[in-house]
């Protein structure tokens, strides 16, 4: 464990973690496409932050980079932070990609026999969603969902994604598995 138990059930996410076996099923204009990838997640502390003067959160930092692995190219490049509001039980993540897209994820976090486990939601129509025009038009994300299982030295994830794009909805699916690599 490192010394970051005022981060509650963030503390676990702090260093750098990276995994080899992410599947992600991504709509093409006459289907899908499903690929595996890997990635390199690494999440850095940031101080205390106080919203109005009413809302008390700690937090990290986070710059996650994905990579298909069949032929190496850089899929995915996203950053964002994770901020935790003990005092209403409230897990906030938030990210940004740079295709015009950022989105604010809310929900609960549960304590696990070996860990944490994080069910997170976000929707378009509450205003948890940013896109571009270009986005909005052309493949619109209308919710977001994350449930996320955090160990010690292990962190696995379920992202689904609802877009409109091609003409049609699609249900954009991301899963993969993480190991601890170093505690900064």
């Amino acid at each position: 464990m490192n010394n970051f138990e005022h981060l509650g059930p963030l503390a676990l996410l702090v260093g750098t973690w990276i995994g080899d076996k992410g599947s992600d099923t991504s709509p093409e204009p006459d289907g899908t496409e499903k690929n595996t990838y890997r990635e390199t997640v690494t999440y850095t502390p940031i101080g205390d932050v106080d919203n109005a003067e009413e809302q008390e959160l700690v937090g990290v930092y986070y710059h996650q980079i994905v990579h298909r692995i069949r032929d190496n190219k850089h899929l995915h490049d996203q950053c964002g932070y994770w901020m935790w509001d003990k005092e209403n039980d409230l897990v906030i993540h938030t990210l940004a990609i740079p295709r015009g897209v950022s989105v604010v994820l809310e929900g609960k976090v549960e304590k696990t026999e070996n860990g944490w486990a994080f069910k997170l939601r976000g929707r378009d129509r509450e205003g948890h969603i940013a896109q571009s025009v270009f986005m909005r038009e052309k493949a619109l994300t209308t919710s977001m969902s994350m449930n996320l299982e955090l160990e010690e030295n292990k962190l696995a994830y379920d992202l689904d994604m609802d877009l409109e794009i091609y003409g049609r909805s699609f249900d954009h699916l991301d899963h993969a598995e993480l190991t601890k690599q170093s505690d900064t």
